[in-house]
Protein backbone atom coordinates (compact mmCIF):
# COMPACT_ATOMS: atom_id res chain seq x y z
CA UNK A 1 0.00 0.00 0.00
CA UNK A 2 2.89 2.42 0.85
CA UNK A 3 4.73 2.26 -2.24
CA UNK A 4 1.47 2.47 -4.08
CA UNK A 5 0.81 5.59 -2.61
CA UNK A 6 4.24 6.89 -3.56
CA UNK A 7 4.20 5.64 -6.87
CA UNK A 8 0.44 7.85 -6.93
CA UNK A 9 2.08 10.74 -5.74
CA UNK A 10 5.38 10.40 -7.90
CA UNK A 11 2.59 10.46 -11.13
CA UNK A 12 0.60 13.43 -9.82
CA UNK A 13 4.42 15.59 -9.71
CA UNK A 14 5.73 14.72 -13.10
CA UNK A 15 8.00 11.93 -11.07
CA UNK A 16 10.08 13.60 -8.37
CA UNK A 17 9.42 12.43 -4.74
CA UNK A 18 11.76 13.40 -2.20
CA UNK A 19 12.17 12.57 1.57
CA UNK A 20 12.97 15.32 4.42
CA UNK A 21 13.51 14.25 8.00
CA UNK A 22 12.82 16.25 10.91
CA UNK A 23 16.72 15.55 11.02
CA UNK A 24 19.16 13.77 8.87
CA UNK A 25 19.67 10.87 11.05
CA UNK A 26 15.94 10.15 11.32
CA UNK A 27 16.38 8.93 7.84
CA UNK A 28 16.66 5.00 8.15
CA UNK A 29 17.56 2.85 5.14
CA UNK A 30 14.56 1.36 4.69
CA UNK A 31 13.15 5.23 3.54
CA UNK A 32 16.29 5.41 1.75
CA UNK A 33 15.62 2.20 -0.21
CA UNK A 34 12.37 3.41 -1.12
CA UNK A 35 13.57 6.97 -2.63
CA UNK A 36 16.03 4.73 -4.48
CA UNK A 37 13.69 2.25 -5.52
CA UNK A 38 10.89 4.71 -6.92
CA UNK A 39 13.92 6.59 -8.24
CA UNK A 40 15.02 3.05 -10.23
CA UNK A 41 11.33 2.51 -11.53
CA UNK A 42 11.21 5.72 -12.70
CA UNK A 43 14.57 6.24 -14.23
CA UNK A 44 13.31 2.26 -16.32
CA UNK A 45 10.29 4.00 -17.11
CA UNK A 46 12.10 7.27 -18.73
CA UNK A 47 14.91 5.21 -20.27
CA UNK A 48 12.59 3.62 -22.74
CA UNK A 49 11.31 6.96 -23.24
CA UNK A 50 14.15 9.62 -23.50
CA UNK A 51 17.22 10.04 -21.23
CA UNK A 52 16.60 11.58 -17.82
CA UNK A 53 18.16 14.81 -17.26
CA UNK A 54 18.35 18.35 -14.67
CA UNK A 55 17.46 21.29 -16.22
CA UNK A 56 18.41 24.75 -15.54
CA UNK A 57 15.65 27.68 -17.26
CA UNK A 58 17.59 30.98 -17.61
CA UNK A 59 16.24 34.55 -17.13
CA UNK A 60 17.37 34.94 -20.91
CA UNK A 61 15.29 32.80 -22.11
CA UNK A 62 17.76 29.42 -22.66
CA UNK A 63 17.89 26.61 -20.83
CA UNK A 64 20.67 23.73 -20.23
CA UNK A 65 19.96 19.69 -20.03
CA UNK A 66 22.79 17.89 -18.24
CA UNK A 67 23.27 17.16 -14.24
CA UNK A 68 23.50 19.26 -11.33
CA UNK A 69 27.09 19.08 -9.13
CA UNK A 70 26.68 21.70 -6.45
CA UNK A 71 24.90 24.76 -5.49
CA UNK A 72 27.13 26.85 -2.86
CA UNK A 73 27.13 30.48 -2.12
CA UNK A 74 25.25 31.90 -4.75
CA UNK A 75 27.35 29.59 -7.48
CA UNK A 76 25.47 26.70 -9.60
CA UNK A 77 27.87 24.06 -10.71
CA UNK A 78 26.50 22.19 -13.58
CA UNK A 79 27.29 19.59 -16.19
CA UNK A 80 25.50 20.43 -19.08
CA UNK A 81 25.36 18.58 -22.13
CA UNK A 82 27.67 18.87 -25.03
CA UNK A 83 29.13 21.90 -23.68
CA UNK A 84 30.46 20.32 -20.54
CA UNK A 85 31.21 22.05 -16.74
CA UNK A 86 29.57 25.26 -16.52
CA UNK A 87 29.41 27.75 -13.23
CA UNK A 88 26.52 29.72 -13.25
CA UNK A 89 25.19 32.69 -10.43
CA UNK A 90 22.04 32.56 -8.85
CA UNK A 91 20.16 36.00 -10.18
CA UNK A 92 20.80 33.78 -13.99
CA UNK A 93 19.12 31.33 -13.10
CA UNK A 94 15.05 31.17 -13.09
CA UNK A 95 14.27 28.10 -11.95
CA UNK A 96 15.51 24.43 -12.49
CA UNK A 97 14.47 20.60 -12.37
CA UNK A 98 16.94 18.38 -9.92
CA UNK A 99 15.71 14.72 -10.85
CA UNK A 100 18.38 12.53 -12.21
CA UNK A 101 19.68 12.06 -8.74
CA UNK A 102 19.00 12.46 -4.97
CA UNK A 103 20.15 15.51 -3.56
CA UNK A 104 20.78 16.81 -0.43
CA UNK A 105 19.95 20.27 0.08
CA UNK A 106 20.05 23.33 2.42
CA UNK A 107 17.97 26.30 3.07
CA UNK A 108 17.99 29.29 4.75
CA UNK A 109 14.42 28.95 6.50
CA UNK A 110 12.94 25.34 5.85
CA UNK A 111 15.92 23.32 6.82
CA UNK A 112 17.26 20.43 5.28
CA UNK A 113 16.09 17.92 2.56
CA UNK A 114 17.02 14.45 1.23
CA UNK A 115 14.82 14.13 -2.60
CA UNK A 116 14.35 15.67 -5.52
CA UNK A 117 13.12 19.40 -6.95
CA UNK A 118 10.66 20.76 -9.41
CA UNK A 119 10.82 23.74 -11.29
CA UNK A 120 8.00 26.71 -9.92
CA UNK A 121 7.09 29.98 -10.83
CA UNK A 122 10.05 32.13 -12.03
CA UNK A 123 12.61 32.76 -9.01
CA UNK A 124 10.98 29.96 -7.34
CA UNK A 125 11.43 26.24 -7.11
CA UNK A 126 9.37 22.85 -5.72
CA UNK A 127 10.90 20.58 -3.23
CA UNK A 128 8.89 17.98 -2.33
CA UNK A 129 8.93 15.43 0.58
CA UNK A 130 6.33 12.13 1.31
CA UNK A 131 4.24 14.66 2.77
CA UNK A 132 4.05 17.99 1.74
CA UNK A 133 5.02 20.65 -0.68
CA UNK A 134 7.63 23.25 0.11
CA UNK A 135 8.30 25.95 -2.25
CA UNK A 136 11.30 28.26 -1.99
CA UNK A 137 12.41 31.21 -3.87
CA UNK A 138 15.34 30.10 -5.61
CA UNK A 139 17.81 32.60 -3.69
CA UNK A 140 16.59 30.52 -0.36
CA UNK A 141 18.32 27.19 -1.58
CA UNK A 142 21.64 27.58 -0.52
CA UNK A 143 23.11 24.62 -1.24
CA UNK A 144 23.17 21.63 -2.89
CA UNK A 145 25.08 18.38 -3.97
CA UNK A 146 23.98 14.85 -5.35
CA UNK A 147 23.33 11.95 -3.12
CA UNK A 148 24.48 9.84 -6.11
CA UNK A 149 27.46 11.73 -7.39
CA UNK A 150 30.53 9.45 -8.73
CA UNK A 151 33.72 9.51 -5.86
CA UNK A 152 35.46 11.93 -8.16
CA UNK A 153 32.82 14.44 -8.64
CA UNK A 154 32.29 14.97 -4.65
CA UNK A 155 35.80 16.73 -4.74
CA UNK A 156 36.87 20.29 -5.02
CA UNK A 157 40.28 22.07 -4.36
CA UNK A 158 42.44 24.96 -4.17
CA UNK A 159 46.18 25.69 -4.75
CA UNK A 160 48.24 29.18 -3.65
CA UNK A 161 51.54 30.40 -3.79
CA UNK A 162 53.41 33.20 -3.36
CA UNK A 163 56.88 34.90 -3.34
CA UNK A 164 58.64 37.97 -2.27
CA UNK A 165 62.19 39.25 -2.59
CA UNK A 166 63.96 42.30 -0.69
CA UNK A 167 67.12 43.09 -2.27
CA UNK A 168 68.85 45.07 0.17
CA UNK A 169 68.73 42.25 2.64
CA UNK A 170 68.75 39.74 0.15
CA UNK A 171 65.56 37.76 2.05
CA UNK A 172 63.38 35.79 -0.33
CA UNK A 173 59.88 34.71 1.32
CA UNK A 174 57.82 31.73 -0.54
CA UNK A 175 54.27 30.96 0.53
CA UNK A 176 51.86 28.02 -0.65
CA UNK A 177 48.87 27.05 1.22
CA UNK A 178 46.35 24.60 -0.13
CA UNK A 179 42.78 22.72 0.08
CA UNK A 180 40.86 19.00 -0.92
CA UNK A 181 37.50 19.72 -0.27
CA UNK A 182 35.04 16.05 0.08
CA UNK A 183 31.27 16.56 0.29
CA UNK A 184 29.18 13.50 1.15
CA UNK A 185 26.01 12.89 1.94
CA UNK A 186 26.08 12.88 5.86
CA UNK A 187 29.76 13.29 5.92
CA UNK A 188 32.15 16.46 4.75
CA UNK A 189 36.15 16.08 5.22
CA UNK A 190 39.07 18.74 4.51
CA UNK A 191 42.84 18.47 4.37
CA UNK A 192 44.08 22.06 4.32
CA UNK A 193 47.58 23.14 4.76
CA UNK A 194 49.98 26.42 4.11
CA UNK A 195 53.68 27.03 4.93
CA UNK A 196 56.02 30.08 4.95
CA UNK A 197 59.74 29.23 4.24
CA UNK A 198 62.22 32.11 4.17
CA UNK A 199 65.33 32.08 2.50
CA UNK A 200 68.35 33.97 3.25
CA UNK A 201 71.72 33.45 1.18
CA UNK A 202 71.99 29.97 0.32
CA UNK A 203 69.75 28.99 3.70
CA UNK A 204 66.40 28.42 4.19
CA UNK A 205 64.27 28.60 6.91
CA UNK A 206 60.51 26.80 7.06
CA UNK A 207 59.33 29.74 9.22
CA UNK A 208 55.48 28.36 9.67
CA UNK A 209 53.79 25.56 8.80
CA UNK A 210 50.19 23.99 9.56
CA UNK A 211 48.65 21.20 8.21
CA UNK A 212 45.02 19.89 9.34
CA UNK A 213 42.22 17.42 8.39
CA UNK A 214 39.15 18.05 9.38
CA UNK A 215 35.83 15.79 9.23
CA UNK A 216 32.36 16.46 9.94
CA UNK A 217 29.59 14.32 10.32
CA UNK A 218 25.92 15.78 10.04
CA UNK A 219 23.20 14.38 12.38
CA UNK A 220 20.87 16.98 12.48
CA UNK A 221 19.61 20.10 10.86
CA UNK A 222 22.13 22.65 11.02
CA UNK A 223 24.44 20.41 13.48
CA UNK A 224 27.13 18.10 12.93
CA UNK A 225 30.07 16.13 15.16
CA UNK A 226 33.59 17.29 14.43
CA UNK A 227 36.77 15.43 14.73
CA UNK A 228 40.45 17.31 13.82
CA UNK A 229 44.09 16.04 13.20
CA UNK A 230 46.39 19.16 13.13
CA UNK A 231 50.11 19.41 13.10
CA UNK A 232 51.93 23.48 13.45
CA UNK A 233 55.35 24.53 13.64
CA UNK A 234 56.72 28.31 14.34
CA UNK A 235 59.69 29.33 14.68
CA UNK A 236 58.39 33.12 16.42
CA UNK A 237 56.75 31.13 19.07
CA UNK A 238 59.75 28.84 19.41
CA UNK A 239 57.38 25.69 18.31
CA UNK A 240 59.51 22.57 16.75
CA UNK A 241 55.76 20.81 16.16
CA UNK A 242 52.67 20.71 17.94
CA UNK A 243 50.36 17.62 17.07
CA UNK A 244 46.75 17.96 17.98
CA UNK A 245 43.86 15.79 18.04
CA UNK A 246 40.06 15.55 19.47
CA UNK A 247 36.24 15.71 18.79
CA UNK A 248 34.19 18.72 18.87
CA UNK A 249 31.01 19.62 17.53
CA UNK A 250 30.08 22.39 15.18
CA UNK A 251 26.71 24.46 14.31
CA UNK A 252 26.46 25.69 10.45
CA UNK A 253 24.22 28.38 9.35
CA UNK A 254 23.47 30.10 5.85
CA UNK A 255 22.82 34.15 6.80
CA UNK A 256 22.00 34.61 2.89
CA UNK A 257 22.75 32.59 -0.12
CA UNK A 258 26.02 34.88 -0.19
CA UNK A 259 27.17 34.15 3.48
CA UNK A 260 27.73 31.30 5.93
CA UNK A 261 28.95 31.33 9.04
CA UNK A 262 29.76 28.11 11.85
CA UNK A 263 30.87 27.92 15.28
CA UNK A 264 32.04 24.85 17.34
CA UNK A 265 33.39 23.82 20.72
CA UNK A 266 35.65 21.14 21.54
CA UNK A 267 38.39 19.16 23.41
CA UNK A 268 41.75 18.32 22.16
CA UNK A 269 44.75 16.83 22.88
CA UNK A 270 48.34 18.64 22.23
CA UNK A 271 51.85 16.62 22.05
CA UNK A 272 54.61 19.60 21.40
CA UNK A 273 57.99 19.95 21.86
CA UNK A 274 60.35 23.61 21.65
CA UNK A 275 63.13 24.20 19.47
CA UNK A 276 64.83 23.64 22.89
CA UNK A 277 63.84 20.42 23.66
CA UNK A 278 61.58 21.00 26.21
CA UNK A 279 58.51 18.54 25.52
CA UNK A 280 54.86 19.13 26.60
CA UNK A 281 51.22 16.97 26.84
CA UNK A 282 48.27 18.94 27.53
CA UNK A 283 44.75 19.14 26.85
CA UNK A 284 42.76 22.22 25.62
CA UNK A 285 38.86 23.50 25.14
CA UNK A 286 38.78 25.27 21.69
CA UNK A 287 36.46 27.52 20.37
CA UNK A 288 36.61 28.17 16.41
CA UNK A 289 34.39 30.30 14.58
CA UNK A 290 34.46 30.94 10.89
CA UNK A 291 32.84 33.04 8.24
CA UNK A 292 32.49 33.42 4.46
CA UNK A 293 31.39 35.63 2.10
CA UNK A 294 31.26 35.46 -1.63
CA UNK A 295 30.32 38.43 -4.19
CA UNK A 296 29.40 36.97 -7.64
CA UNK A 297 28.47 40.32 -9.10
CA UNK A 298 31.60 42.38 -10.34
CA UNK A 299 33.95 42.62 -8.74
CA UNK A 300 34.45 38.88 -7.95
CA UNK A 301 35.56 38.72 -4.19
CA UNK A 302 35.37 36.54 -1.62
CA UNK A 303 36.35 36.78 2.42
CA UNK A 304 36.82 34.37 4.48
CA UNK A 305 37.68 34.34 8.16
CA UNK A 306 38.63 31.76 10.85
CA UNK A 307 39.42 32.08 14.66
CA UNK A 308 40.24 29.70 16.71
CA UNK A 309 40.76 30.06 20.83
CA UNK A 310 42.68 27.80 23.02
CA UNK A 311 42.11 27.48 26.75
CA UNK A 312 44.55 25.38 29.06
CA UNK A 313 43.10 22.54 30.88
CA UNK A 314 45.52 21.16 32.19
CA UNK A 315 48.05 23.97 31.24
CA UNK A 316 45.93 26.18 34.23
CA UNK A 317 45.98 30.18 32.71
CA UNK A 318 47.17 28.92 28.91
CA UNK A 319 45.27 31.29 26.47
CA UNK A 320 46.00 30.48 22.71
CA UNK A 321 44.73 32.17 19.82
CA UNK A 322 44.96 31.44 15.64
CA UNK A 323 43.45 33.45 13.12
CA UNK A 324 43.39 33.77 9.57
CA UNK A 325 41.40 36.46 7.07
CA UNK A 326 41.74 35.38 3.30
CA UNK A 327 40.38 38.65 1.14
CA UNK A 328 40.56 37.10 -2.37
CA UNK A 329 39.63 38.66 -6.32
CA UNK A 330 38.56 36.36 -9.42
CA UNK A 331 40.48 37.99 -12.07
CA UNK A 332 39.36 34.95 -14.69
CA UNK A 333 37.66 32.35 -13.95
CA UNK A 334 39.13 29.90 -11.32
CA UNK A 335 42.27 31.73 -10.90
CA UNK A 336 42.56 34.41 -7.87
CA UNK A 337 44.83 37.07 -6.29
CA UNK A 338 45.04 36.33 -2.60
CA UNK A 339 45.36 38.80 0.37
CA UNK A 340 45.87 36.36 3.92
CA UNK A 341 46.88 38.18 7.42
CA UNK A 342 47.25 36.00 10.01
CA UNK A 343 48.27 35.59 13.92
CA UNK A 344 49.23 32.74 16.46
CA UNK A 345 49.41 34.11 20.04
CA UNK A 346 50.44 32.24 23.16
CA UNK A 347 50.29 33.22 26.76
CA UNK A 348 53.14 30.58 27.16
CA UNK A 349 55.02 30.40 24.00
CA UNK A 350 56.97 26.95 24.55
CA UNK A 351 60.39 29.12 23.78
CA UNK A 352 60.04 31.32 26.77
CA UNK A 353 57.24 30.79 28.66
CA UNK A 354 56.03 34.32 28.50
CA UNK A 355 53.66 35.50 26.12
CA UNK A 356 54.56 35.83 22.66
CA UNK A 357 52.94 36.84 19.32
CA UNK A 358 53.38 35.80 15.32
CA UNK A 359 51.71 37.81 12.72
CA UNK A 360 52.06 38.97 9.22
CA UNK A 361 51.02 39.28 5.43
CA UNK A 362 50.59 36.79 2.42
CA UNK A 363 49.84 37.48 -0.91
CA UNK A 364 49.49 35.13 -3.72
CA UNK A 365 47.95 33.43 -6.95
CA UNK A 366 45.04 31.20 -6.15
CA UNK A 367 43.61 28.21 -8.46
CA UNK A 368 40.33 26.49 -7.68
CA UNK A 369 39.37 23.56 -9.09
Amino acid sequence: MKRSLLLLLFALTSGVIFAQPDSLSTMNDSTLAELQAVQAENAAEAARKEPVFDTLWLRNGLYLYGEFTSIDVGLINFDAEVIGDVTLKHYEVSTFRASSNIYRMKTLYAGEFLGWVLPGEPGTVRIYDLNDTVVVPFTELVYLVSFENSFLKRWSGLFSAGYSYTRSSNISRYNMSGSVNYAGEHLDMALSGSMIVTGEGDSLTREREELHFTSNFYFANRWSIFGVLSYQRNVTLGLRYRYQEGPGVTYTRYLTNQMRIAGGVGAVINQEESFAGARLNSIEVPALIRFHFFRYRNPKISLTTSQSVYFGVTEVGRFRHDGEIQLAWEIVDDLSLTLTLYDSYDTQSPSTGGALLDYGTVTGLSYSF
